[in-house]
């Protein structure tokens, strides 16, 4: 495997993944192999929550926080109240090609939609936005 990452300068990270992929060619049966790459070629959390839907969940639950008229409509109504149910319904629809309800859920995250604040607000990744710091995943398996 010398010629793997050959635009990768020589390092710690480097020596690293190669000696992975060496182990796992020598010791992992081929047909027990599986290889994950996601957008860009790197892996993102998808368990329990794709990262794009914790963010707009948090988003949801935090206009929902600070407009209180909000709390009666979907998709806010769900994440205010926690709705993994509903929730999970709208991913399992992602999931089987039906962008309906997904896509309101999105643009409901956007600036220009109606009930949300004319900024968008910037939080730290350790906020919990008002939900439990683990969830269990809302889209069936």
């Amino acid at each position: 495997m010398s010629d793997a990452l050959k635009s990768w300068k020589d390092g710690t990270v480097r020596q690293a993944i190669v000696g992975f992929v060496e182990r796992a060619v020598s010791e992992v049966p081929v047909e027990e192999r599986v290889a994950v790459f996601d957008n860009d070629g790197t892996l993102w959390c998808e368990k329990p929550l794709p990262i794009q839907a914790d963010f707009i969940l948090c988003r949801l639950f935090e206009m929902a926080q600070a407009d209180s008229a909000l709390r009666a409509r979907q998709p806010w109504k769900a994440a205010y109240e926690r709705d993994y149910a509903w929730l999970g319904t709208v991913l399992a629809e992602h999931y089987a090609g039906d962008e309906t309800t997904c896509a309101r859920c999105s643009v409901a995250c956007s600036p220009r939609s109606p009930g949300s604040p004319s900024t968008t607000s910037r939080r730290s990744p350790r906020r919990s936005c008002g939900q439990p710091t683990t969830r269990r995943s809302a889209a069936p398996t």
